[in-house]
């Protein structure tokens, strides 16, 4: 436990061969270190970790943890097969959970260049999901798709429906780039309404006037 405590990671992951790590106690350090490496991009160790919960079968629920720590680390790597069966574990061990394993999974269809996949997935996530943070992810996604292939009009509704400040700056964004100015104007205000960094009310403020220009 000390070694966990102070961050010695290699004596804290090496517990379970001295039985310690056995315990269910020493698996959820393990996983936490797992968790830690896979946030700090370090994929391979991330992956070995949490491949030694994996492999001790703790029960559903932190195995279903795991899986989604592997399942990252996996995307992070490009190894997209392996991370669809991550998540595909991971949402029959935890239903609660399904939902993000799903988006995940067609962000791996993405990941291998299965676009018109990805999309169809995530349009009927769009549609069925009910609303909450999940959803918003998912319109947001399906919003950059839609500026990445210059569908403004679309993608511009799409960040407008999410809500959140950045998505409104990015619908003002899409508004300016299809040459609806005054939906531009309308949208840049609410997001500087919205936020409140210093850069991005910059950001808000330029865009706005662009488009008043444009108006002019």
């Amino acid at each position: 436990s000390a070694a966990y405590k102070d961050g010695r990671e290699d004596d804290a992951s090496g517990l379970w061969q001295k039985g310690e790590g056995e315990s269910r106690w020493g698996l959820e350090c393990t996983l936490q270190l797992a968790s830690a490496a896979e946030k700090a991009n370090r994929v391979e160790r991330a992956a070995e970790l949490a491949e030694e919960v994996v492999r001790r079968h703790p029960g559903a629920e932190m195995t279903a943890r795991a899986r989604i720590v592997r399942g990252k680390a996996n995307f992070k790597a490009y190894r997209f097969q392996d991370a669809v069966k991550d998540f595909e574990a991971a949402a029959a061990l935890d239903a609660q959970n399904a939902g993000n394993m799903r988006f995940m999974t067609a962000l791996c269809l993405y990941g291998e260049g299965r676009e018109d996949e990805a999309r169809r997935e995530a349009e009927d996530m769009a549609k069925t999901v009910p609303d909450g943070e999940l959803r918003r992810n998912v319109i947001r996604w399906l919003a950059r798709l839609d500026y990445n292939a210059q569908d403004f009009a679309s993608a511009g509704k799409r960040f407008a429906e999410c809500g959140g400040a950045d998505d409104l700056l990015w619908a003002a964004r899409s508004a300016k780039a299809a040459n609806e100015f005054p939906r531009a104007v309308e949208l840049a205000a609410k997001a500087l309404a919205e936020g409140e960094d210093k850069t991005f009310k910059g950001d808000a403020l330029i865009l706005q006037a662009e488009a008043l220009i444009e108006l002019a």
